[in-house]
């Protein structure tokens, strides 16, 4: 039994930053067949607008709000603070008609060496996980109720030792009866979880094995471990409530910052500073800080103006009385500066409220942050967002290789979503791109020009 545990504490507790990732969806809105995403150091998600995008990372946010919950919501905690769905209709696909609407959706996560991916269907009126595949070198275990044969031979197989182990030690000398064992298969939250169920004699036991067959924190972790910060990000305000502040963040990370600025306030100035400089280079303000109102708030405070200036240390307003760039902007640059290596942040439209050529200096925060190991997936309708990461790609700061730029659209017939994924090569270009972006604004340059010169011509 002490090997066994050994074993399985050698395995890598969280999805490495150098580990390859991708999440695969099917079933889902407008994701009729199964679709995956590389996701790079930095993951670019672009598109029209209902072309989509936010549809893909749902199922995610949902096990996500699921396993953060402080009670056992079921196999999915369908309305949260990530997601907000009241009824199975809207989150399965649908076609053209009433009818063709799909009963199961499945979410993947894979890694090279291992892989997890968990479906939900429809039972009656509830909503069930109907497999749990676990896959680990090369081996995929299925894990439903009941158990396929072909499954329970291979785990026959696998547990016997293990299965013996525990019976010999249960075992008592007032025991009547055989020993026995098999399988049980209970839900844990979002996921299936392997049981050995022994007996002894006329008494029955249930010991948890799914840690022998794989790692599950290993998934719950990454899931958990998302960063999510929504494009609604809230009015900035006077004061914010106070709260914990951990490795992981329940909810959408707004709630967060203020007092994430507020402890690096007290405790952690070079953080501070950095984040000071980044809002200085987007063209908002020099200086951030937060100070206690009372045990229950925090109030946040800028500088004034742009830059520094003398005899200006004090010359601080609060968050509110200045424009939306500044409070919009920090969940997206605290978010960043907070995750650690391998952690998914996954950011919402971060380009929001921010001048044309702020969003060139964003291009390059988010690079910085890839370049630390952070998982970046950002959902974006900036052009200049796109190019400043090619400029990036050009200049050798991030390989093509870290970068995963994907187009969502919807396919004109059926409406089921579409991904393109470009190949960047090492100067950042890309081949092949759906019409958008580049072209709408030539041809929004050119209609100006065409309508200047109607008018002073005259129609002639």
């Amino acid at each position: 039994m002490a090997e066994s545990k050994a074993s399985a504490r050698q395995r890598p507790r969280l999805v490495g930053k150098d580990d390859e990732l991708s999440l695969s969806v099917s079933g889902y809105k407008a994701i009729r067949d199964e679709m995956t995403l590389r996701i790079a150091p930095l993951t670019i998600i672009a598109g029209a607008n209902s072309a989509g995008k936010s549809s893909f990372m749902q199922p995610f946010l949902l096990m996500k709000q699921t396993l953060d919950s402080a009670f056992d919501p079921g196999p999915l905690l369908l309305h949260g603070p990530n997601v907000r769905a009241t009824d199975r209709s809207q989150i399965l696909s649908r076609g053209k008609s009433r009818s063709d609407v799909v009963q199961r959706f499945s979410a993947g996560m894979k890694t090279p060496r291992d892989s997890r991916k968990v479906t939900f269907g429809i039972d009656g009126l509830d909503l069930v996980i109907e497999t749990d595949e676990i896959g680990e070198d090369g081996q995929i275990i299925r894990l439903a109720e009941p158990l396929r044969k072909s499954d329970e031979k291979v785990l026959k197989q696998r547990f016997a030792d293990l299965a013996q182990r525990y019976l010999r030690v249960l075992r008592d000398t007032e025991a009547h009866g055989a020993d026995s064992w098999g399988f049980d298969v209970v839900r844990n939250r979002c996921f299936l979880d392997l049981t050995l169920d022994l007996g002894v004699g006329d008494r029955r036991f249930g010991i948890s094995v799914s840690d022998e067959l794989t790692d599950d924190r290993r998934w719950v972790d990454l899931l958990r471990g998302i960063i999510h910060v929504p494009g609604l990000r809230g009015n900035p305000e006077r004061s914010y409530s106070r709260s914990a502040v951990g490795s992981t963040f329940p909810g959408t990370f707004d709630t967060y910052v203020a007092s994430i600025v507020y402890q690096w306030t007290e405790k952690d100035r070079t953080r501070l500073d950095r984040l000071s400089r980044q809002l200085e280079e987007l063209g908002l303000t020099w200086k951030l800080t937060a100070r206690r109102l009372n045990d229950a708030s925090i109030e946040l405070l800028v500088g004034r103006t742009q830059h520094a200036q003398q005899g200006g240390a004090n010359d601080v307003v609060s968050v509110a009385d200045v424009g939306f760039g500044v409070s919009q902007t920090l969940p997206v640059l605290v978010a960043l500066l907070t995750a650690k290596p391998g952690q998914i942040v996954y950011l919402e439209q971060p380009e929001i409220h921010l001048h044309p050529k702020a969003q060139l200096v964003l291009a390059a925060i988010l690079v910085e942050a890839a370049g630390r190991g952070v998982r970046v997936v950002a959902e974006t309708h900036s052009s200049l967002v796109i190019r400043g990461i090619q400029t990036a790609v050009a200049e050798r700061q991030l390989q093509p290789n870290d970068l995963s730029f994907n187009w969502f659209g919807r396919d004109a017939l059926t409406g089921f979503q579409t991904i393109t994924t470009a190949n960047v090569d090492e100067a950042g270009r890309f081949g092949d791109w759906p019409l958008d972006f580049d072209d709408v604004s030539r041809e929004a340059d050119w209609a100006y020009l065409d309508a200047v010169e109607e008018r002073e011509t005259g129609g002639r």
